[in-house]
């Protein structure tokens, strides 16, 4: 039986596992049905998503994310896990360097460190409906009308303002019912907000798969 090397990150709270593949040959087993497997919490290793570093398509970039979610679906892009993987190249990858240029599915980002800390130029939104409202009912049969504001990063967003405690919304009841919202054909990841002041803002995610 062949033995699959990983990394287990997180950067804020948001785990991965990250598998590098740049030479090739676990694409027999990198699958949805291998991610939703080791994603698994009590069953797996446990993780949001599956980083999983292939060889670019272009010269002069350093390497390939694609993205897994838990639950086998593909994901365009996360800020998190780019930031994880410009990390994981200063400490494993084939050059030390202070920039990374990494390909996504959302196009090629742009990674820098300082030290130990990563930023990522994530490039400008791209606004969509701004206010537009969607109905959406609970597995317990409950009703409840959003209003919401589209957001892209190369992938989606709806963006919701709470009223009141963010920490006291009921994200895991709603956030499911939003995401798969026939409103959002490729679904979509949900921010709730409450707004704090002019300069503060506290948000609660609903992350996509």
């Amino acid at each position: 039986m062949a033995t699959l090397p990983f990394v287990k990150m997180q950067g804020l709270g948001n785990d991965f596992i990250v598998i590098d593949d740049v030479s090739g040959g676990w694409a027999k087993i990198v699958t949805p049905e291998f991610a939703r497997k080791i994603c698994d919490r009590r069953f797996g290793v446990g993780a949001d998503q599956i980083l999983w570093l292939r060889q670019a398509h272009e010269s002069g970039l350093d390497v390939r994310m694609e993205i897994l979610n838990s639950d086998g679906s593909v994901a365009e892009m996360c800020g998190n896990g780019i930031r994880a993987v410009a990390l994981y190249l200063q400490d494993h990858g084939a050059r030390r360097a202070s920039t990374y240029q990494i390909e996504t599915l959302a196009g090629v980002k742009s990674v820098k460190l300082a030290g130990r800390l990563v930023t990522v130029d994530m490039g400008a939104p791209l606004l969509g409906a701004q206010g537009e409202e969607i109905a959406v009912v609970s597995t317990e049969g409950e009703s409840a009308k959003f209003q919401f504001f589209e957001v892209g990063m190369g992938n989606p967003h709806a963006v919701i303002f709470v009223p009141g405690d963010v920490d006291a919304f009921p994200v895991e009841k709603w956030g499911p019912m939003i995401e798969k919202h026939p409103r959002f054909p490729k679904r979509t990841n949900v921010e709730f907000v409450q707004v704090e002041s002019r300069r503060a803002i506290r948000v609660r995610v609903w992350e996509r798969g």
